[in-house]
Parts: structure tokens; C-alpha cells; sequence
């Protein structure tokens, strides 16, 4: 089994996240796709191949560095600009003016959903990004390995 997992660990985390998303999917539904299962079964699997410092090293690959400050910064800003700026045009394509947002909820409410989200992230960054990548880059190009991900995210 180590010898498989060694040999296959992308295959194995592919299968492994799609079939806990279908089986997640199937139980309850699509708003329970399991973010956290791309770092469970990097972990697992990682643990399996490296042990204690593969899974250190696993999570060193997600520590901030200086030199990619610019696309932290892009990063942070770029999403939420363009969700403005879709919601910005649609609302004047829709009712001839711009919809000033309503903001209905507690600051508690919106905390958990911030609190929500960063956790999810971190489950996906552990994953896709901290354990599939790497291996990705060490046979494809940058932009290959971002497209083998994002088609394997999306299914």
C-alpha cells in the first residue's frame, strides 16, 4: 500500500477529494463540498510517504515570504475589486441605477462568516496548493500544473 501511495500520491489525493465531494454531494448537498478534505488527505498523505517532516515541510510551503508581497497584496485586492465591480454593473444593468448595499446582519454573523472562509482557504491552500503543486511543478510548467489543478478543483 506505502508503495502505491508513494508512487501515485496525486492520482490517490484526486480520487480521494472526489469521492468525498460526490459522497458529501450525495448525502447532503452542494453546499457541503468539504473544503477541508484537500488538506485532510494531503496530510494523510504526506504522513504516509515523509512522515513528521514531510508534513512540516508541507505546511513551511505555506509560510509568507517577502519577495511575492505584490501578489499578496494582488491577491487580496483583485477578487474583491472585481466582485464590485460585477456588482456594480449588474445592478445598473438590472435597475438602471447602482443598489447601495444592504448590510443586515450582526458584526458577529459576519465574523463567522470571515472566520468560515479563512478556514476553508486553508484547507484548500494545504491541498491543492502546499501538496499538489509542488509535485505538478517538478514534471509540468507553472501554467500546466495551475490548469491540472484548476480542472481537478472544478470537478
Amino acid at each position: 500500500m506505502k508503495h502505491l501511495i508513494k508512487k501515485h500520491p496525486i492520482l490517490l489525493f484526486c480520487i480521494a477529494n472526489i469521492i468525498t465531494s460526490v459522497f458529501m454531494v450525495s448525502c447532503f448537498s452542494f453546499n457541503d463540498i468539504p473544503q477541508w478534505s484537500p488538506a485532510l488527505y494531503a496530510i494523510i498523505i504526506t504522513a504516509f510517504i515523509k512522515g513528521k517532516t514531510g508534513i512540516c515541510e508541507l505546511f513551511n510551503r505555506l509560510s509568507f515570504r517577502k519577495e511575492f508581497v505584490k501578489w499578496y497584496i494582488i491577491s487580496f485586492f483583485l477578487p474583491i475589486s472585481l466582485c464590485g465591480l460585477s456588482y456594480i454593473t449588474f445592478s445598473y444593468i438590472e435597475n438602471g441605477r447602482i443598489i447601495p448595499l444592504l448590510i443586515n446582519h450582526s458584526t458577529y454573523d459576519y465574523l463567522l462568516i470571515l472566520l468560515l472562509i479563512l478556514l476553508g482557504s486553508i484547507g484548500e491552500e494545504i491541498g491543492w496548493r502546499a501538496f499538489m503543486l509542488p509535485r505538478l511543478r517538478k514534471r509540468y510548467s507553472l501554467f500546466r500544473s495551475s490548469v491540472i489543478i484548476g480542472l481537478f478543483w472544478g470537478i
